[in-house]
């Protein structure tokens, strides 16, 4: 029985104390996502001059982006080890700045997997509560607000 109320204690204080914001995880981008994907999209920045292009994002098309940052950063996130590695299947979520999209989230439909600082890296967080982020990220996918 003690060693029970131990375990659920250390479980209560891991999840309190290792909860996370988006902007405390999110360490930058990559080429690839973690495992191989059944859907992508790609989000660009108001401003910026993704591609070719020689004008900038407007307003509007920028809206995802700024949606997405919404979605991310509305809730707490739980860190998890990354072993084993991403299941396939998932949503991978690029941002195009330059020429090449690098990928900078990919759901999984549990989890979000972030970039570590290391390339080929990524980490896994528990989104607070876990099923709503999915739900945004397939109405942002679809092209509709959340």
């Amino acid at each position: 029985m003690v060693i029970l109320v131990l375990v659920m204690a250390a479980g209560t204080l891991y999840c309190l104390m290792g909860q996370t914001t988006f902007d405390n995880a999110f360490q930058g981008y990559d080429i690839e996502p973690p495992a191989i994907p059944t859907d992508s999209f790609t989000v660009v920045r108001q401003g910026t001059f993704p591609g070719f292009s020689d004008t900038p994002v407007t307003f509007d098309e920028g809206q995802n982006y700024r949606e997405l940052l919404t979605a991310l950063r509305g809730q707490d996130y739980l860190p998890f080890p990354s072993l084993p590695g991403a299941p396939d299947g998932g949503i991978a979520i690029y941002y195009l700045s330059g020429c090449t999209p690098e990928c900078m989230a990919y759901w999984d439909g549990t989890f979000l997997w972030l970039p570590a600082s290391a390339p080929g890296r990524w980490n896994r967080f528990l989104p607070l509560p876990p099923h709503s982020l999915g739900e945004q990220l397939e109405k942002i996918s679809a092209g509709q607000t959340p």
